[in-house]
């Protein structure tokens, strides 16, 4: 990480980093970063597939993510007026829970179970997510179905 004048901020500690690709880094309004993609570790420790770090690069222990995604996330975008979390991707269950490719999160890692989550017929892997300038989230699956999803 790069500090405000431009050079490499000392305080910023990964460790060992993770295990294999983040495909996705967003921040939140407090500047806490989330990390999604293909790894199962971050500085040894189990994070499967998403993670919650601090501006110091700490792990953030209440994020609750518990067993993650079983399969990689693609994309992940913050809506932080709704304070959730949009992932796509190539998984189909979240921390126990059914979701066909695409997973609505709360900022602190817990499941929204709702209609919004499922892609009706979703069965190819989501690859990637776009805001559009209406502000909606959308989900594309291989264009064989579109999730919109309202932001505000």
């Amino acid at each position: 990480r790069l500090g405000n004048a431009g050079g490499v901020d000392g305080t910023f500690s990964i460790g060992s980093g993770l295990d294999s690709a983040a495909r996705a880094i967003v921040t939140d309004t407090s500047g806490d970063i989330y990390l999604a993609g293909n790894f199962t570790t971050y500085k040894g420790s189990a994070a499967n597939r998403i993670l919650k770090i601090s501006t110091l690069g700490e792990t953030d222990i209440f994020f609750a993510s518990g067993t993650g995604f079983n399969g990689e996330v693609y994309g992940m975008y913050a809506n932080n007026v709704r304070g959730e979390l949009y992932c796509v991707g190539d998984f189909t269950s979240y921390n126990g829970n059914s979701t066909s490719r695409f997973a609505r999160l709360v900022q602190n890692g817990v499941f929204l179970n709702s209609s919004e989550s499922i892609l009706t017929g979703g069965t190819a892997r989501v690859t990637t997510d776009q805001v559009d300038a209406d502000a909606q989230a959308l989900a594309v699956a291989n264009a064989e179905a579109i999730l919109q999803l309202p932001c505000t």
